[in-house]
């Protein structure tokens, strides 16, 4: 990996620190000051950190400043999502299922594995500068 890669990479795990705060201070007080139900509460917390995640990324970790692609780009950081999602919770089963490894250490890892992966769809298909 390259020094401007891996300085990317270390900015995207940075942004996606903040984002994760974000969001679990808003699931935090929606739970704790509304009578919402915990459902939409659970859908506004991570709808938000969807588009918070979206835009922290697009213009602090990937620099995009053009507007005229947004839609395309937001369509892709989702699927790009919904893919890393689906493989890190994938690994996380197969190695507590199959290899017996403690669930919260597998998480754990399952995280990395999640991160790499949308960082790099993130990088190369979502934020390209094609």
């Amino acid at each position: 990996m390259t020094r401007v890669l891996l300085k990317q990479f270390l900015v995207f795990c940075g942004v996606g620190l903040v984002n994760t705060a974000i969001s679990a201070m808003l699931l935090v007080l929606l739970s704790e000051l509304t009578q919402l139900h915990y459902i939409v509460v659970n859908a506004i917390g991570h709808g938000t950190a969807l588009l918070s995640g979206f835009f922290l990324h697009k213009y602090i970790t990937f620099r995009q400043m053009r507007e005229g692609q947004a839609l395309r780009q937001f369509l892709s950081f989702i699927a790009v999502f919904g893919v890393s999602y689906i493989i890190q919770l994938s690994a996380v089963a197969i190695m507590i299922e199959y290899f017996g490894i403690y669930a919260t250490f597998a998480q754990i890892v399952g995280l990395a594995i999640m991160a790499v992966i949308a960082f790099i769809g993130n990088r190369f298909i979502t934020f390209s500068r094609a």
